[in-house]
Order: C-alpha cells, then sequence, then structure tokens
C-alpha cells in the first residue's frame, strides 16, 4: 500500500474528506492498518463505505479562457483519497495479472507453434 500511495500524483485538490495524498504519505504509519482493514471489507463485502463512494463534481476554469463563460470551464471530480488508493491498488494488481496472463498465453502459442512444426 505503501508504493500505491507513493506513486500518486501529488498537490491535487483532496476529495471531501479533505485529505491530500501528502497527509497520506505523512501519517500512513498510524492509520495504514486501517485503511487496509476498511478496503479488505470493501473488497470482501463488494462495497465501499458511503464516504468512500462520494465524489465532489466541479468546474475548473480553463487557463487563458474568459472564466465569465461556462463553455471555458471543465468538470472535475474531487475523488476521496481512500478510494484513489483503492483504486491504485486494484491497477496494480490487475497489471501484474494481465501481464502474468500474457506471458502464459505467448508461451502457450510457442509451445503450440513449436508442436505443429514438428508433426
Amino acid at each position: 500500500m505503501f508504493q500505491c500511495v507513493g506513486d500518486l500524483p501529488q498537490n491535487k485538490t483532496p476529495g471531501n474528506d479533505g485529505l491530500t495524498i501528502e497527509f497520506c504519505l505523512a501519517f500512513l504509519p498510524l492509520f495504514g492498518r486501517l485503511l487496509v482493514d476498511s478496503l479488505n471489507y470493501a473488497f470482501e463485502f463488494g462495497e465501499l463505505s458511503n464516504s468512500q463512494k462520494q465524489a465532489i463534481i466541479t468546474l475548473i476554469e480553463k487557463k487563458g479562457k474568459d472564466k465569465r463563460m461556462i463553455k471555458n470551464r471543465r468538470p472535475v471530480s474531487l475523488i476521496n483519497v481512500d478510494a484513489k488508493i483503492a483504486s491504485k491498488m486494484l491497477a496494480n494488481h490487475l497489471e501484474k495479472t494481465i501481464l502474468n496472463l500474457l506471458c502464459l498465453a505467448l508461451t502457450l502459442v510457442n509451445v503450440r507453434n513449436n508442436v505443429n512444426k514438428t508433426w
């Protein structure tokens, strides 16, 4: 989990929980176990807590544009840090799993090609 938190982009606006990645990096040794338990519970029962599922959608202005015009703004979702950490952990796990499956598939194709050549 420490790796996942370290890989997340820093200096970003926090979600409605008010926590930033920098805060999590500083205090992860204190509450990391609680966060892991919370996320394990969510994965076991298939649902995050209500606060972990919340996000705030807001509009931010595009740089160098007239901020009075709505077309010069874009939506952004402010997601809670624990949900970002959970997403990053899942993405890292899926990346490893997909790479392992790809290697296995390529090995099987290679073996099949070699068997076909000998017959």
